[in-house]
């Protein structure tokens, strides 16, 4: 054998434990599949959830204006009631002030 020639080892002959070299490769290569399927599958769950956050986010926006909105309007409400009464109050110390 000469110093340029050297000799290959074929995987198949090199042993981890009890098994080859080669069964070992090929099982780290399916389960490395099963984690790229898995990781495919997270990432979809994932922008399904942002997108149902986004969804929810403007809901959320919109309800939030429109309590704002309602609030407004029962406090005009409010005030036009305290008004009324006002005006009962004063029409009443009008009338016990008559008799």
């Amino acid at each position: 054998m000469t110093k340029t020639a050297e000799k290959k080892i074929q995987v198949s002959e090199i042993e981890v434990g009890n098994r080859t070299l080669e069964a070992v490769l090929m099982e780290l290569a399916e389960q490395a599949k099963d984690h790229a399927e898995r990781a495919t599958r997270a990432d979809e769950k994932a922008a399904l959830a942002l997108q149902t956050v986004a969804a929810v986010h403007q809901d959320l926006c919109t309800t939030t204006q429109e309590v704002r909105d309602l609030a407004r309007e029962f406090r005009g409400f409010a005030e036009e009631i305290r008004g009324w009464g006002r005006r009962v109050e004063g029409r009443l110390d009008a009338l016990e002030k008559a008799s």
